[in-house]
C-alpha cells in the first residue's frame, strides 16, 4: 500500500528556497499582498527539518518561525502541513459567531477588516427597536480565527455566542488559557489599567489588536508606536504627565521583557 505521505507529495510537491527567500515570501504573506502588487499573496511558506519531500513540515505565520527550522519551502494555497507521523495536518476551521447587532462593533472596530477578514449576515427576522435585524452572524476566515476568537474574548465576552463548535475547532485554547507571556493580551491588560485616568485607552487597544495576527516582531513595533503617541499627546513645553509616563515605562519594561 502507497503511505498517504508518498501520496500526497505526487499533487502537492513543494519548491525549497533558502532562508532569505523564504523571509521575503514570508513578508509577503503577512501583509496579504504580493510584492509585485499583482494581488493578493496566496501561498504558502512552510518550515521543515530537512529538504525533503516527504519530511514533515509546519506553514509559517510570523518571521520569528523562520529561526525554529533549517529548511524551508513554497507550496500552494492547497498545499496542506504534514505531521511528524506523515499524516496530513486538517486545516483549520471557519469561526462562526453570533450577537446581538447593536454589539457588533465591539468585535468589528478592532477586527478592521485591513487586518481581518470576515462577513456578516442577517439570517433573523427578528428585528430590534430600530426596526432592523436583532442579531449578526459573523464568518471569520480560517487564517484570522485565532486572533479574531482572542478579540471576542477580551472585548466581547458574554456577548457573543460562538456557533463553529468548542474552542480547539478554532486551532486554540479560550483566551483564558493562554500563556501569561501573550504580548497583546498583556500590553491590552497594561492600557486597561489606566482607563479613565488617560485619554484614548480604547483606542491604543484597537489598534494593537489590528496587528496581532501578524507576529511578535509587528505587535513589538506597534506598541512603539503607541509609546510614542502617548509621548505626543501633552503639548507644552512640560511633555507628558506623570500617569503618562508611568504608562510609557510600562509598556516600554513590557518590551524588554519579551526581547
Amino acid at each position: 500500500m502507497i503511505k498517504l505521505k508518498h501520496l500526497l507529495m505526487e499533487t502537492e510537491r513543494i519548491s525549497f528556497v533558502n532562508k532569505r527567500r523564504a523571509q521575503a515570501e514570508l513578508t509577503q504573506k503577512i501583509e496579504g499582498k504580493r510584492a509585485d502588487d499583482m494581488g493578493a499573496y496566496t501561498g504558502k511558506i512552510f518550515g521543515l527539518e530537512q529538504e525533503d519531500q516527504n519530511a514533515p513540515r509546519t506553514e509559517l505565520t510570523r518571521i520569528e518561525d523562520l529561526a525554529k527550522y533549517s529548511a524551508f519551502a513554497l507550496g500552494n494555497a492547497d498545499t496542506p502541513e504534514i505531521g511528524d507521523d506523515g499524516s496530513v495536518i486538517q486545516p483549520r476551521s471557519a469561526l462562526m459567531f453570533k450577537m446581538p447587532r447593536k454589539r457588533l462593533g465591539l468585535f468589528a472596530a478592532p477586527a478592521n477588516r485591513e487586518y481581518i477578514e470576515y462577513d456578516i449576515e442577517y439570517k433573523d427576522d427578528k428585528q430590534d427597536d430600530e426596526g432592523k435585524p436583532e442579531t449578526c452572524y459573523v464568518t471569520v476566515d480560517a487564517e484570522y480565527a485565532i486572533a479574531a476568537k482572542k478579540i471576542l474574548d477580551y472585548m466581547a465576552s458574554g456577548v457573543y455566542e460562538l456557533l463553529s463548535g468548542d474552542d480547539n475547532d478554532v486551532g486554540g485554547p479560550a483566551v483564558d488559557t493562554f500563556k501569561p507571556d501573550d504580548l497583546f493580551l498583556q500590553a491590552s491588560n497594561i492600557l486597561k489599567s489606566y482607563s479613565g485616568k488617560i485619554k484614548g485607552i480604547g483606542t491604543y487597544i484597537e489598534y494593537l489588536s489590528g496587528f496581532n495576527n501578524k507576529g511578535e516582531e509587528y505587535l513589538q513595533n506597534a506598541i512603539r508606536e503607541v509609546i510614542k503617541k502617548i509621548g505626543q499627546m501633552s503639548f507644552g513645553e512640560f511633555g507628558p504627565n506623570q500617569t503618562e509616563e508611568k504608562l510609557m515605562i510600562d509598556l516600554e519594561n513590557l518590551l524588554r521583557q519579551n526581547k
